[in-house]
C-alpha cells in the first residue's frame, strides 16, 4: 500500500470513528470526496462539505509510514503508529469538521431567519401589487413558521399554534397548510413528537370538516389542474435534489392554492414560482453571505 493510500485510510478510521446520526451525511460526504495527493515536501489531501471544495497541504514530516519501531537506533518516545494516529485526529477534527461546526453557529440560525423573511417580503409585495388587500392570516401563518426553526423537540408548537388559530379565526390557508402539513408529516420518518403532531392536524380538521362544517370552494378548472402540476414538481424538486428537512418547505405550496380558490391566479401562479425556485434562491443567497469559507490552508 502506498503511503497517500495509507494516510487515506488512516483519515477514513479516524472520521469514521466519529460518525453518529447528526453528522451522518456530513461524514459521508467528506469520505466519498476524500483525495490525497502527494508533492516533494507534502501531502495534499482536498475534501467536499457541504457541496464546498475544501483543500490543505500538511509536512510529510507530521507522518511516518513502514517504519519500524523495534530498531536499535530509534528511541522509545518515537512511535510512529502513535504519531501517525494523533496527527490524522487532529486533522479530522480541525479541518474535516471544524468549518462545519462554524457554520452552523454562523447559519442554523441566520441563515433560515433569512429564509422566511425572504418569502415573507415577496409574499407581502404579491398581496400589495396584485390583491391590493393584505391577508392577515397568512402573514400570520408566514411568521409563526419562525418556529420551525426551533430545536427539533420543541417545533410541535407550531401545530398546536395553527390549531388554536383556527379555534379563534378559521380560514382557507390554515386548513390548507395543515393538509400539507399531514402529509408530509405522515411520510417523514425523522420527526419528533410525530404521532402527536399527526393526531394535532388530524383533529384541526375534524373540526373544520364536523364541527364548523367548512367547505373549500375549489373548482376543477384550468388552473386548479395547472396549479396541482406545479405542486407536485415543487415538492418533488425539493425532496429529490435537495432534500431538505423543513416541513414549511413542502407546506408553501398551501399558498398558492389559497390564492387560488380566492381566484387570484395570477399571485397563485407567482407563488407557485417562488415555491419552484426557493431553494435555489437562497442556496445562491447562502453561498454569497454565509458560506464564505477559506478552501486552501496549510497544516504544519
Amino acid at each position: 500500500m502506498s503511503k497517500i493510500k495509507s494516510l487515506q485510510y488512516l483519515l477514513l478510521d479516524h472520521l469514521f470513528k466519529i460518525k453518529n446520526k447528526s453528522n451522518e451525511a456530513e461524514v459521508d460526504e467528506i469520505a466519498k470526496s476524500l483525495v490525497v495527493e502527494d508533492e516533494v515536501e507534502n501531502y495534499i489531501i482536498k475534501w467536499k462539505n457541504n457541496k464546498e471544495n475544501f483543500k490543505i497541504e500538511i509536512k510529510k514530516d507530521n507522518f511516518n509510514f513502514y517504519e519500524r519501531n523495534d530498531i536499535k537506533n530509534i528511541k522509545k518516545n518515537e512511535d510512529f503508529l502513535t504519531k501517525n494516529n494523533l496527527s490524522a485526529k487532529n486533522i479530522v477534527f480541525n479541518y474535516f469538521l471544524k468549518d462545519s461546526v462554524k457554520k452552523n453557529k454562523i447559519t442554523l440560525v441566520k441563515r433560515y431567519f433569512v429564509h422566511l423573511i425572504y418569502f415573507l417580503s415577496i409574499y407581502l409585495l404579491i398581496d400589495f401589487f396584485l390583491t391590493k388587500k393584505i391577508q392577515y392570516q397568512e402573514i400570520i401563518l408566514i411568521t409563526l413558521l419562525f418556529l420551525d426553526l426551533l430545536h427539533p423537540k420543541f417545533r410541535i408548537i407550531f401545530n398546536f399554534s395553527i390549531l388554536f388559530l383556527s379555534f379563534l379565526d378559521p380560514g382557507n390557508i390554515y386548513i390548507l397548510y395543515s393538509l400539507f402539513l399531514l402529509f408530509f408529516t405522515i411520510f417523514d420518518t425523522n420527526q419528533f413528537f410525530k404521532k402527536i403532531k399527526v393526531l394535532t392536524m388530524f383533529s384541526l380538521i375534524f373540526y373544520y370538516f364536523q364541527f364548523i362544517n367548512y367547505e373549500l370552494k375549489l373548482e376543477f378548472s384550468i388552473h386548479f389542474f395547472i396549479i396541482c402540476f406545479l405542486v407536485i414538481v415543487s415538492s418533488i424538486v425539493n425532496f429529490i435534489r435537495y432534500n431538505s428537512n423543513y416541513s414549511w418547505i413542502y407546506c408553501f405550496p398551501s399558498f398558492a392554492v389559497a390564492k387560488l380558490i380566492s381566484e387570484e391566479f395570477t399571485a397563485s401562479y407567482l407563488i407557485m414560482a417562488i415555491c419552484i425556485f426557493f431553494i435555489p434562491v437562497v442556496n445562491y443567497l447562502d453561498n454569497i453571505f454565509f458560506f464564505k469559507t477559506r478552501t486552501s490552508r496549510r497544516f504544519e
